[in-house]
């Protein structure tokens, strides 16, 4: 890999806070030549350092429910369970972990009303030995995406130079933590076939032009232009990741704080992690909430202490973030106007496509 420079990681930090910039706005922003950037920008692609940038589809107004899965297993059934989720069409994320619980996170969103499914699913994989103990999380309120903000990063001496106390003052500064962020209505009524395509598309590549996306798809420019406007106006798209190289920062591993508390910490929390310079993913829980963050080494104890402050009780768990696995959105499952809930779908097929009955 290219050594990067602070100039990379300014555009990576500038593309973090406005995924869809264009060049010229990026150049405008940074103060940086556009034919300069150009090289830049391709030069991340190219090498990889910057693997892509993915919009993230909220499930409520698709009346889809997130579900999160932590699954004990050893570790000889670990890729067998991973390869249930890739049969799953409503798998939307899976890593392997170890700590609290050994085995599997797993998140699913499913159709409202389809739980029974996914709980007989896994009720078999208990059954015949490939599952010794699971536990389930639906969410309460929105998730909170954070994205890496390398201006604590220093590419000189490979550190990150983030005030870990100044954060914990922060959140014992916190007054007024307000209410969670409840989930957008349901439009599911006023989407179809055409629009689940069109979503998968961005969920790849967010950043993709209008004129290669048109063509692929068979759908006018001008009508993908008014969609994608549709989806941001009405909640379903909830924001944009970037998948980043994880050796570019000195980020190599994922860390999960499941953590049990009242919903005000959970609130807390919400509006304190906003203030983490590292790429993370907050989801509110009926028994607390649940942390997925990539860390440097330092930050574990530093996070952990400041949580032990508020939280009833702390899970802590190494994710590896090398086998991880974000799922594109899969649209597939839905047709004439509803998504596909029966057991042979969601059960039968899935048990015999990997050769499990």
């Amino acid at each position: 890999m290219t050594f990067l420079d602070s100039i990379d990681y300014k555009i990576l930090t500038a593309l973090g806070r406005n995924p869809l910039a264009t060049v010229v706005e990026l150049s405008k922003e940074l103060g940086i030549n556009v034919k300069t950037l150009s090289k830049r920008l391709r030069r991340l692609i190219d090498e990889k350092i910057l693997h892509s940038t993915s919009a993230q589809i909220c499930p409520a107004p698709l009346e889809l429910e997130p579900i999160v899965f932590f699954i004990d297993t050893k570790i000889k059934n670990v890729p067998l369970i991973e390869k249930i989720g890739e049969e799953h069409p409503y798998t939307t994320f899976c890593t392997r972990c170890l700590g609290s619980v050994n085995g599997l996170m797993k998140i699913f969103a499913i159709p409202r009303n389809s739980i029974k499914y996914l709980l007989e699913l896994f009720n078999r994989l208990q059954e015949i030995g490939l599952v010794e103990k699971y536990v389930f999380f639906s969410s309460i309120a929105k998730w909170n995406y954070v994205e890496t903000d390398f201006t604590h990063y220093d590419p000189i001496t490979d550190n990150w130079k983030f005030d870990w106390k100044l954060w914990e003052e922060e959140v014992d500064s916190i007054r007024n933590v307000g209410e969670l962020e409840g989930y957008p209505p349901s439009i599911l009524h006023r989407m179809d076939e055409k629009d689940m395509k069109i979503l998968r598309e961005l969920s790849i590549d967010a950043r993709v032009k209008l004129k290669d996306l048109s063509e692929k798809l068979g759908i006018p420019e001008y009508h993908l232009s008014r969609r994608i406007k549709f989806y941001l106006d009405n909640g379903v798209i909830e924001g944009f990741r970037l998948s980043l190289y994880s050796k570019a920062s000195n980020l190599f591993d994922q860390f999960i704080f499941k953590c049990k508390c009242p919903v005000d910490v959970t609130a807390r929390f919400m509006k304190a992690v906003k203030k983490l310079p590292f790429q993370l993913t907050f989801i509110p829980t009926q028994e607390g909430f649940t942390l997925v963050i990539l860390l440097p080494p330092l930050g574990i104890s530093y996070l952990g202490e400041t949580l032990q402050k508020y939280v009833e009780k702390v899970e802590f768990m190494w994710a590896d973030y090398r086998t991880s696995r974000r799922y594109y959105f899969y649209g597939e499952p839905f047709k004439d106007g509803r998504w596909q809930t029966d057991k042979k779908t969601l059960v039968d097929d899935i048990l015999k496509n990997i050769n499990l009955k």
